[in-house]
């Protein structure tokens, strides 16, 4: 064991200081802890009449004006836990309604003479902070002590004036549990702690994916663009020499022959022209480039697009879309995780959709998946090389949960739900 590692079990507000996002939930759960305090101050307002006021065996009835105290520290706990700004407070809120609370308690029962109820309060108060109130092992210990201490002085003039017999074991008993809630509250504040950053790991180790899915994207696209640009761009490089050349010709001595073929050369180049737009506008579509980030997309144009695009990089793809209701989407993000699908290693893929019960129901048969196998990223060790598995149905399931949708895998389909725009 470290002295980080004692520090950090006593202390741990150097990771609230270093990171905002860790700082920001515990603020969240601090008002949600000071709401549940100030039900607590409610229900013990009730608790108390009734076992104080209707029972014989209860320890003696509080002052009306207890009531009313306990009253006003529940009203104000829900105030500052629904304020923006105390809000941001809410821990340090509901350690001193929990300090206070303790002292009123405290002190009735000593002076009533009800010792044990008064070592009762300081068990509750510190139960309660334990459950609702996040805390280091001191801010534990500050309630404890100030509850406790309430209650040893008292004890302590009870003593000194001869009513009571000092220290027994029952009160050193409380001193030792006062120790043990707050030993455990440290424990319960590093187990979240680590949580958030197993949470904050996992949302790295997503965003990275997500980056090498988009590199991946972009490279097959480059080479699909190459591959799909240099047919028309060769046509359209022959097609202006032979222009050039049967001008000459043309200006030298004029020919029908000659103009037929020069007609023919301008045709091929109008061909290879309007297929670059082609592939332009398909690029366009499949980047995003000239829309906003969500909108109305075609689902049906969308797959052609990635087709015509990544699928002379992969499997043969048999699209079967009818005209099909549009779908609300980022159509970046879609279009790539559609693209890590369909541009794989298998021979055949089939791809179709349905418009049931108001969604848009997208299936593609053909992928290479073990029976009943989810769409959760792993590894696999191929020889002496240790490679990705799943990380385009992860990455495309991510996308299609942030739309609204689900993927689900059977096998060799993974059936892709979007809801209608």
């Amino acid at each position: 064991m470290t002295w980080e590692s004692v520090r950090d079990f006593f202390v741990f507000r150097s990771a609230e200081k270093a990171d905002p996002g860790f700082r920001a939930w515990t603020e969240h759960l601090g008002r949600r802890g000071l709401r549940a305090c100030a039900y607590v101050e409610f229900v013990l307002i009730l608790v108390t009449i009734l076992v104080r006021e209707f029972t014989p065996f209860g320890p003696k009835p509080l002052p009306l004006g207890s009531y009313l105290y306990f009253t006003a520290l529940g009203v104000v706990a829900l105030a500052v836990a629904g304020h923006p700004r105390l809000g941001r407070h809410s821990l340090w809120t509901g350690r001193t309604i929990g300090a206070l609370t303790g002292i009123v308690l405290v002190g009735l029962d000593m002076v009533a003479g009800e010792r044990v109820y008064a070592m009762l309060d300081v068990l509750m108060i510190m139960l309660v902070g334990l459950a609702l109130i996040l805390g280091t092992f001191w801010d534990t210990l500050a309630v404890g002590v100030v509850c406790g201490g309430t209650y040893y002085a008292l004890l302590w003039r009870e003593t000194a004036a001869g009513r009571a017999q000092g220290l027994d074991p029952a009160s050193l008993l409380l001193a030792i549990l006062i120790l043990l809630c707050s030993a455990l509250s440290a424990l319960n504040y590093g187990r979240l702690r680590s949580e958030w950053a197993a949470r904050i790991a996992v949302i790295e180790a997503e965003s990275r994916s997500a980056q090498a899915q988009a590199a991946a994207s972009t490279v097959r696209l480059a080479a699909a663009l190459s591959h799909e640009l240099n047919s028309p761009l060769g046509a359209l490089e022959s097609s202006v020499d032979s222009l050039a050349a049967i001008s000459a010709r043309i200006v030298a001595k004029p020919e029908g022959r000659l103009l037929d073929l020069q007609h023919d050369v301008i045709s091929v180049i109008r061909q290879s022209t309007g297929r670059l737009g082609q592939i332009v506008h398909s690029m366009q579509r499949f980047t995003n480039l000239d829309r906003a980030d969500v909108q109305s997309v075609d689902i049906r144009q969308m797959i052609d697009d990635v087709v015509a695009l990544c699928g002379s990089q992969g499997a043969h793809i048999h699209v079967d879309i009818p005209e099909l209701p549009r779908v609300m989407a980022r159509p970046q993000a879609l279009s790539q995780a559609l693209a890590g699908l369909l541009t794989s290693r298998d021979s055949e893929l089939h791809v179709s959709a349905a418009a049931p019960n108001g969604s848009i129901e997208l299936r593609i048969e053909g992928l290479s998946l073990p029976h009943g196998e989810a769409a959760d990223p792993g590894f696999a060790v191929d020889g002496t090389r240790v490679g990705t598995r799943n990380w385009e149905l992860f990455n495309a399931r991510q996308v299609v949960r942030a739309l609204g949708g689900n993927l689900h895998v059977t096998g060799g389909q993974v059936l892709i739900s979007l809801p209608r725009a």
